[in-house]
């Protein structure tokens, strides 16, 4: 096994890790103190946007297209980041959505107080961190690699 293909099976393995990270629960919310409901960006469409990314770049190792890589990292990259903000743009949107669908939303607004509603990452926001940036350093040093 020479260098490259090593670097190939890492750039594979770290869009993997960045794919995993899209089923994974993304912002956790959490009423009157306890967990009540999470999101994941798999069923919305910047996931799905992001999963299609990551398949084609992990095709792109296949297909030979060594060169490339570097520019899919790029993308990838570019996505997240788009992806990062918009979802923090939409918190609050989120946070009634997946309240409202889990029912504890309702049961919270019998009382007479309107309770605090916390958000905070979840492990999809973390890992999908680490993917990225997994998928950008490998994607650069296996678009570098001369054979």
């Amino acid at each position: 096994m020479n260098k490259s293909t090593i670097k190939g099976i890492a750039y594979i393995a770290a869009n993997i890790i960045a794919i995993i990270a899209l089923f994974l629960p993304y912002y956790v919310f959490s009423a009157e103190g306890k967990e009540s409901a999470s999101v994941s960006l798999m069923p919305t469409a910047f996931g799905i946007i992001l999963l299609l990314i990551n398949i084609v770049s992990c095709g792109m190792v296949f297909a030979g297209l060594q060169k490339k890589c570097g520019f899919s990292a790029a993308v990838s990259m570019i996505g997240t980041i788009v992806v990062i903000i918009r979802m923090s743009m939409s918190k609050t949107a989120l946070a009634m959505s997946a309240l409202t669908s889990s029912g504890v939303f309702f049961s919270i607004l019998s009382g007479s107080d309107l309770p605090e509603i916390k958000t905070t990452n979840g492990i999809g926001f973390y890992i999908l961190l680490i993917g990225e940036i997994a998928v950008v350093i490998t994607g650069i040093l296996f678009a570098l690699e001369d054979d």
